[in-house]
């Protein structure tokens, strides 16, 4: 290779040397210490030649731009007046970016990407026949008010507060769950039907009517009533004939109310009962009640209290008489009674219903020795317990 003096030129000054250009790559262009106006220096790097002005080297292509170029990249402006490759380039008919994490389809305008979020306020305009089918997570379906219901009408789908929603003029609407063990359904019934507004769990279990407002459940037996606990399945509440109710305790019934009345076990139907606690008050002479009462709240009257030295006695009066069974004669009332509080302790007290009938008991209280109470100066107090009910024997 030749070297050609240049007239002039001093090395390590600024003295200026003549016109021609001087060959050098970026970094050889950039490190001469010396520059000064209209230094010319073409740089093999990319090309390109420059200028030095105002103290910066400027182009000297005639477009005033430079960089170099990726083959099917677009470019962009890396400064004022270089450019270089962009993040996206075309293949055939798509724009893609680098990765190939977003791609665009010219010909469909169809947009592919890994992920959309942002913070854009709306899509609008998505034809819903150019909606793939897919599953959406029901928890990311929002409406922005609670306890509303997404439903379709007639031209669009809304919103809907549960409080206004309805069954339409559908006879009725059945949901099938899929179980191993039986079809569950609710059902909805108009207006039109008999027993109308049914709510059915299933063909012969819990029915509800709104119109009614009645809740209603299947029979039941003894060894499965209908109405049960959870864990004890035997115990519970079951019917087993037409209007008639009965308990069950561990499968077998214990109590049973009908038309005749209440039975226990075996026992004959009770049609009639009052519970009470009454007070005989000797020095006094006086009788009264503590307690006792019918299911209304009417409470027990107490009539007739007689009195001596020996004994006393009073008749206790029931707000509502009685039933009594057909055929029955009278009294036809059976009555338990005991003493079960007493000041007394020098003998013990007795207690008899001498006289009953379906409105009142009479109860006769003395010392079991028949002998006098007393000192009358001293309150003596004796507290009776009863139980008066009347069976079903012969009742039509």
């Amino acid at each position: 290779m030749s070297i050609q003096i240049i007239d002039g030129f001093q090395v390590n000054t600024a003295a200026p040397i003549d016109n021609r250009i001087v060959a050098s790559g970026s970094v050889a262009r950039n490190a001469i210490p010396y520059k000064y106006e209209g230094l010319r220096v073409f740089d093999t790097s990319n090309a390109t030649a420059y200028v030095y002005v105002n103290g910066a080297w400027r182009s000297e292509n005639s477009s005033g731009i430079s960089g170099p170029g990726t083959t099917n990249y677009l470019t962009y402006y890396k400064t004022g007046n270089t450019i270089g490759d962009s993040l996206l380039y075309q293949e055939n008919t798509s724009i893609k970016t680098q990765g190939n994490l977003i791609t665009v389809n010219t010909t469909d305008g169809s947009v592919t990407a890994v992920s959309f979020f942002g913070g854009g306020s709306e899509i609008t305009s998505i034809q819903g026949a150019n909606i793939i089918p897919g599953s959406v997570p029901i928890t990311k379906i929002t409406n922005g008010s609670n306890g509303q219901v997404l439903v379709s009408g007639v031209s669009s789908t809304a919103w809907v507060n549960s409080s206004q929603l309805s069954v339409g003029t559908a006879s009725s609407v059945v949901v099938t769950p899929s179980s191993n063990n039986a079809t569950h359904y609710l059902t909805f019934v108009d207006s039109s039907t008999t027993g109308s507004k049914n709510l059915l769990l299933d063909s012969s279990g819990i029915t509800y009517n709104p119109s009614t407002n009645q809740l209603g459940v299947a029979s039941g037996t003894t060894s499965a009533p209908s109405l049960c606990f959870t864990g004890d399945i035997d115990t519970g509440i079951f019917s087993p004939a037409s209007n008639t109710t009965a308990i069950a305790s561990s499968g077998s019934e214990k109590v049973r109310f009908n038309a005749a009345g209440i039975s226990t076990g075996l026992g004959t139907p009770i049609i009639g009962m009052y519970v009470g606690r009454v007070e005989f008050v000797k020095s006094s002479g006086t009788v009264r009640r503590v307690d006792g009462s019918d299911c209304a709240g009417n409470p027990l009257t107490i009539t007739g209290v007689t009195s001596n030295s020996v004994f006393m006695k009073a008749r206790i009066n029931f707000p509502t008489p009685m039933p009594i069974g057909v055929g029955v004669t009278t009294p036809g009332i059976s009555v338990v009674c005991s003493i079960d509080t007493d000041v007394i302790t020098s003998s013990p007290f007795s207690v008899y219903c001498i006289a009953s009938s379906n409105s009142y008991i009479e109860l006769f209280v003395s010392k079991s020795s028949g002998a006098a109470w007393g000192n009358l100066d001293v309150d003596f107090i004796i507290g009776v317990s009863f139980v008066a009910y009347s069976l079903s024997y012969g009742l039509t």
